[in-house]
């Protein structure tokens, strides 16, 4: 802790959460009182059974992460719910979708676009909803989060 009462470690997480079990419920890493760890995940939460319900990856207290998701959540099974890629607490990426969302099958019921927090895509549908099949059941086209069109 600082001096003026903010969490603060830089040698290891400055928070751990424990639920009455003794299992670790939470994790974070900050400095100065803010979110904060390079390159790694500077929150972890848990589900009780011991997976991971969730990481998200922060710089000075916003979701970023330059070289993968920011965000990752995931099933009480350890499957993968949802990712999400964050530059400056936008969601944002610019070689495929920012958001995937997955069932619990492990196949992807979702995909959104976007480009520095706005829905967007040039290149095809910003939008992709799917079947249990895998196959598509709806698209919409935005631009600098405007819709241009759907199916």
């Amino acid at each position: 802790t600082t001096p003026d009462g903010k969490n603060h470690n830089i040698y290891g997480p400055a928070i751990i959460e424990y639920r009455p079990d003794g299992t670790i419920s939470h994790v974070e890493y900050r400095k100065n009182g803010q979110l904060h760890r390079e390159h790694k995940p500077a929150a972890t939460r848990y589900h009780p059974n011991g997976v991971q319900l969730y990481i998200r990856h922060y710089i000075n207290d916003q979701l970023h992460n330059e070289y993968g998701p920011a965000v990752t959540f995931y099933y009480p099974n350890g499957a993968i719910a949802y990712i999400a890629y964050y530059i400056n607490d936008r969601r944002h990426n610019e070689n495929g979708p920012a958001v995937t969302y997955y069932n619990l099958k492990g196949t992807i019921s979702s995909t959104k676009y976007y480009q520095y927090g706005k829905l967007h895509n040039e290149n095809g549908p910003a939008v992709t909803r799917y079947h249990l099949n895998g196959t598509i059941s709806s698209t919409e086209y935005w631009i600098n989060n405007e819709i241009v069109g759907n199916l």
